[in-house]
């Protein structure tokens, strides 16, 4: 990866390798530029700061059972699921500074339109990252620190920490049972009476209260071939096939249990976002939510606390032979919950700084990737 990067970079500094006289360069802003006027030159960006926050929610579904109005009269506990809800906590927050170049302070760099003479010649080298944004003029690559390799991708995925299925599944079974009625027909000859007895079979829907009447008896019978086992009433030494055979009781019990106290479904859920700020765009809303105690809260994102080493107002005039370049600022951000915070940091924000210029001429400068500040200026 790091020698690819070189590469990119050497393949930029030899496209904008060109031999100029000094003091012949103008810089204008892109917007600024005609289509028809960028044949002896090339655009660069100031580069801005965006934030990847990833946030780490746990959300407890839980689901009545579908005999829940039974539960009292046949397992003779209150302590079950009434009705569905579902809530969500936040459980980590990772917040990452990405650097993109900034389409807003985007230039064009016009070389020198005369041919100078051979003995006023000199080599000028500009280095460019992937990204389009300056890094050197004039300095050898050796010198540059190369910048990591960023994912500014959206990662959004969901961790099932126990059974995800909706379905109680020990509900779904044959609807239907078979009804017998018995018809006495008597017949009279003479003096003698005599029954005959006809059997009518149908086929009717078992009712819900047959139904947990049968899921209950199922759950005392679990529950006594879990003792027999136990006990050893059997026997028989199974060794450690007793532990499989108890654990698959277990979960035979447990999802009829369901059936009558309900179910919690936990999942982990990992949601990026991406947050760009700028002078009129100081914090923006991320998500929204449910707690465990019923209230809906919402997720924030703002920066506070601007600090600019220097504040010129306004943006340099266009200069003959000067190039453009960031001072940065520096903000704090945080992450808030309603009105707590669970996030807070004090990380440099370019955009929110200053923009300056600096000659080129036979100086030696080079930038920082992440901010586009001068950090080295050489004569």
């Amino acid at each position: 990866m790091k020698r690819a990067f070189q590469l990119s970079l050497f393949l930029f500094a030899v496209l904008l390798t060109a031999e100029t006289a000094t003091g012949q360069h103008i810089v204008v802003k892109s917007s600024d530029v005609a289509a028809n006027n960028t044949g002896n030159g090339f655009f660069y960006s100031l580069p801005k700061t965006v934030f990847k926050i990833d946030v780490t929610v746990e959300t407890v579904k839980k689901i009545k059972g579908p005999l829940s109005d039974y539960t009292l009269q046949y397992l003779g506990t209150g302590n079950y699921i009434k009705k569905n809800s579902e809530s969500s906590k936040v459980i980590d927050i990772k917040v990452t500074p990405v650097t993109v170049a900034d389409p807003e302070q985007t230039y064009w760099v016009q070389f020198p339109a005369e041919k100078p003479k051979e003995k006023e010649q000199v080599n000028e080298t500009f280095i460019l990252s992937p990204f389009g944004t300056l890094l050197s003029y004039n300095e050898n690559q050796s010198g540059i620190s190369l910048p990591q390799n960023q994912k500014i991708i959206e990662n959004n995925r969901v961790i099932f920490l126990s059974d995800n299925t909706d379905a109680f599944t020990k509900y779904a079974a044959y609807n239907r049972r078979k009804k017998i009625d018995t018809v006495i027909r008597k017949i009279t000859i003479d003096t003698v009476t005599i029954n005959r007895f006809l059997f009518k079979t149908s086929w009717i829907d078992i009712s819900e209260d047959e139904k947990a009447d049968d899921a209950a008896k199922q759950i005392s019978k679990i529950r006594e071939a879990r003792y027999n086992l136990l006990t050893g009433f059997q026997e028989v030494n199974y060794g450690e096939s007793i532990k499989y055979m108890d654990s698959q009781l277990q979960k035979l019990e447990h999802r009829y249990l369901e059936l009558f106290l309900g179910k919690e479904v936990k999942s982990v859920t990992t949601r990026s976002f991406i947050f760009t700020p700028s002078k009129n765009h100081t914090g923006e809303a991320l998500m929204s939510f449910n707690t465990p105690e019923n209230v809906t809260k919402t997720l924030t994102v703002k920066i506070s606390d601007i600090v600019k080493p220097v504040d010129t107002k306004t943006t340099p005039p266009p200069k003959t032979d000067n190039i453009y370049y960031r001072i940065p600022a520096t903000a704090t951000l945080e992450v808030n919950i309603g009105s707590g915070n669970i996030y807070k940091s004090i990380l440099p924000v370019p955009q929110l700084g200053e923009i300056s210029s600096v000659p080129l001429g036979k100086n030696k400068l080079q930038f920082d990737f992440n901010t586009g500040m001068l950090t080295k200026f050489k004569k």
